[in-house]
Parts: C-alpha cells; structure tokens; sequence
C-alpha cells in the first residue's frame, strides 16, 4: 500500500480516539463528526490503497521525497474535515490552517476562544501534533538522511560528497523498507518517552488531561496546551523541569539515531549541539541577570533579591523552550522580566526560535549545528588571518568541519533569511504592519507558533485575511520541510534520476 496512504490512514483512525473522548465526556455534537469521519475517510483511503496497491513505482528515492511533501500539504485537508464540522463558525480555510499548524508542529494560535473551546477540539489539537512530530522524526532519518537534506548536509565528508547521488543515497535498500523498519524502531521509543513525561507531570499535580497535552506537544516540540497560556497551568516548579529534562530530545539527533556514525564516537556532554544550546542558554541567563544592575533605572521595584532562583530558572526554561522552538513561557518569566527590566523581549525570543534545536529532531529553526559549523569555521577564518599558513580543522577528535560544510551551512542560512523576506513582503502586502509580519514570519518559517502571543497578547490568526492565511500556510509547511528541500524539487537533475 502506498505510503502516503498508510500516513492518511494512521490521521483518519486518530479520529476515532477523539470521538471516544468526547463520548465520555458527553460531548455527541463533537464526537459525532470525528466517528463518521473516522470510519468514512479510512474507508475511502482503504479503497485507494487497494486500487493503487499494483501501481509499479519506477524511481523509489523520488517517490518517498515527494510522499512526505505530498503529506504536508494533503493531509490537513482530511484531518480539517471533522473539525470543521465540530468547530460552528469555523471556515474551511481556518480548519486547514489549524491542521496545517498542528501537522509541521508550529502551534499558531488560531482559535479565538480557547478557554471556550471543547478539550477534544484541544485533543485533536495536540494529537495531530504529536503525530506529526513523529512524522517528522521519522522522515528525518529515513529519508532526509540518504538524501543529505534537513541539515545531513553539513555532516557529509568530501569523500561522501562526491559519491552521494539521488540514485545510490539509500544504497541497495529499498526506500520503503527503511522507511517502514525505522517507523517500528521509533514508534515504541516516542510512544514510552510520551507516557513517561506524562506520568512525570501527573506526579508533580498537573490536571490529567492538560499534562497529556503538554506531554504530547513537548516531545513534538509544537507548544499546543489546551489553556490560554502554559503559565495558567500553575505547573509546579517539578513539572517545568520534567519539561525541561525532555528538551534534550529537540537539541541531539543522537537520542534515536543510532545508525549515524556521527553519534558513535563522541559523549553525549561532547556533542556540539548540545554545548552550544548550553553556551546560549547559560548567557542569555547570565546577560538578563546582570542588566538588573547594568540599567537599573530599567528594572522594576517588587522583585526580592530572594527570589533571584526564580528569575533564573524563568530564564533558564524559556530560554531552552524557545531555543527548541517548543514556546513554553516558565511562570517565573513574568518575574524574569521584572528583574532585567526587558518588558519587550522580541529579540530576544526570535533570535532564539531563528537558531532553532538539533538536526534531525522535531525542532524547527536554522538548526544549531549549522550555527556551530558556522562558527567554527569563522574561527577558523580569524585564526588564519594572524596564522595565514595554519592548518587546522578544527573538528572533534577527528571530525573534520570541511570548508564545504561551512558553504553549505550559509547557503542555507542566506536561503532561510530571504525566505523570511519574501513572507515578510508578502504579509504585509495584505494589510499586515511591519512588526506584525515579522514576528509571523520568523514565528512560522521556525515553526515556534507560541512566539506569537508571547510578543502580542491575544492575537489570533483568524482574524487575518484569507490570503494571508494562506500564506502562513505555505510558510509553516516551507519551514517544516525546508528550504533546502524546495531547492531539491525545483532542481532539473532531480528529476532526471
């Protein structure tokens, strides 16, 4: 059966789930439409699987590339269907956009009442993002890997440079195979790590559903609660750091990929992604601390030098939780802010969500090992200039950071900033001021949907306009897939193999 039909399967059955929860809940008006829509659309994807199950597919590496491409696009119209017909007022387009949002992981904020709304619609929600974080995960090492893209392209050597083809990425394996034996590995790893934070926030007094949200959306990295805010959960200090422990899964490939020889030879505390998370964490925290003093005319009365912990650890937590491009807001930022005196702190947040977390993880963002690479090799390049005969590669116990990695890095990095540019000109060509659309187009090409309400208060995208909805659309699923990625599919020779 066709991949993309067993992904439309796995988001139809989903339903189902839903419509029991509502059930129980004695919501029939919301468990109505995901049943039928549940048995109804499994039932026409049942159908197209058999009658496309003796279709001869002739180029496996391009098929799977354009499957996962296909899934991000078509498969938020199936999965809207029943929450339109749940949500009263809801448009079609709006339905899309939350699949959409939900799917790449990017938690927008569009549902004008979400204390309002009912916990399945919030369920469905986090599910579909959950879900697609596991989508993600899996592309990621099943598919991203062979073909060097999603940032596997930076950790090629010269040698695998000149070798690696669109015809001999996935070797002699069959692309449907490593797709299929990499699904069964990481299903039962992402389903445990799931529950186990789960029970963890059970444990430290989170209400049982709003922890199962906040579970599924941390792993996913999507940042979906079913309150107004992470804050209004009155999470204890014990549930932010639970959350904070499984950050680490956004910041190092290495927690699933276990067939990278990039991940063998080096301790878990060696690996540069997650020194420079730490780098950047531990000085944001240490930079925010020190401007108490600094500019103190700035800093607002009503914050005792006791609770200096707090205003650290709301530093330390929102500064990861961005970094990983998740949004979680700590409840002791509000203590944070009142301490540095940063009562805007857009920069700060968007600059965080820019650099994004690990390679081949849920995070969204730049990825930081682009960062790193980058700067290394400007490490490298200012080395040179006292030292214009050294040589060095300024690799990890062997690991070579090639000057290739580096041009590769900034090509990226130059694609990434003028796709910010193009949806900036775009927004605001339909109406949006400038601010706004800059905080949306970093916001969903980083796919860190929470940075929205955490700049501006109480915005939602339904109240914008249809054509930009649309293109919060196309953004959120260009940085879900990558620049790189459209790069790949516009290029001719990619279709000549």
């Amino acid at each position: 059966m066709p991949i993309l039909v067993v992904m439309a399967c796995i988001g139809t059955l989903s339903m189902l789930i839903i419509a029991l929860h509502a059930a129980t809940l004695n919501h029939y008006a919301i468990a109505r439409p995901f049943f039928y829509g549940g048995v109804v659309l499994t039932g026409c994807a049942v159908l197209v699987g058999i009658a496309a199950q003796t279709w001869q597919i002739q180029k496996p590496v391009r098929a799977m590339l354009l499957t996962i491409v296909g899934a991000y696009f078509l498969l938020p119209w199936l999965l809207a269907l029943p929450l339109i017909e749940a949500s009263p007022g809801m448009s079609l387009l709006d339905g899309y956009l939350e699949m959409v949002s939900s799917l790449t992981t990017t938690g927008l904020p569009i549902l004008s009442d979400a204390r309002g709304t009912a916990p399945s619609v919030h369920l469905w929600r986090a599910l579909i993002g959950w879900y697609g974080g596991f989508l993600i995960w899996v592309a990621a090492i099943a598919i991203f890997a062979p073909l060097r893209l999603g940032g596997f392209e930076v950790l090629a050597s010269r040698v695998r440079q000149g070798k690696t083809t669109t015809q001999n990425a996935f070797g002699k394996n069959d692309p449907r195979e490593r797709l299929t034996r990499h699904t069964m590995a990481l299903m039962p790893v992402y389903t445990g790590l799931t529950l186990l934070l789960w029970i963890l926030l059970l444990l430290a007094g989170e209400d049982p559903f709003v922890a199962l949200c906040h579970a599924m959306s941390t792993l996913s990295t999507s940042g979906i609660t079913p309150l107004h805010s992470f804050s209004e959960a009155g999470s204890s200090r014990w549930a932010e750091l639970a959350i904070f422990l499984f950050f680490i899964f956004a910041l190092l490939r290495r927690s699933f990929a276990k067939d990278m020889s990039s991940a063998i030879n080096l301790p878990m505390w060696r690996e540069p992604e997650l020194r420079a998370a730490a780098f950047i964490v531990a000085l944001l925290t240490a930079l925010l601390i020190l401007r108490h003093w600094v500019d103190p005319a700035a800093s607002q009365d009503g914050v005792h030098p006791l609770l200096l912990d707090d205003v650290i650890w709301g530093s330390l937590f929102t500064s990861l939780s961005f970094l990983t491009t998740t949004g979680f807001v700590s409840a002791d930022w509000v203590q944070t802010q009142s301490w540095s005196g940063l009562q805007t702190p857009a920069l700060v947040l968007m600059g965080l969500v820019l650099i994004g977390g690990g390679v081949a993880t849920t995070a969204g963002g730049v990825k930081l090992l682009r960062v790193y690479i980058l700067y290394r090799h400007s490490a490298r390049e200012m080395s040179r200039l006292v030292h214009p005969s050294l040589v060095s590669h300024l690799g990890s116990r062997g690991r070579a950071i090639l000057p290739e990695n580096a041009l590769i890095a900034w090509v990226y990095f130059m694609t990434f900033g003028l796709s910010i540019c193009a949806i900036m000109l775009a927004l605001t060509a339909t109406g949006i001021d400038f601010e706004a659309a800059s905080v949306l187009a970093v916001a969903t090409l980083s796919t860190t949907g929470p940075l929205i309400p955490a700049i501006e208060p109480g915005f939602t995208a339904s109240s914008l306009t249809d054509g930009a909805k649309f293109i919060l659309c196309l953004s959120m699923l260009l940085g879900r897939l990558g620049t790189l990625t459209l790069v790949a599919l516009l290029n001719p020779g990619f279709w000549r193999f």
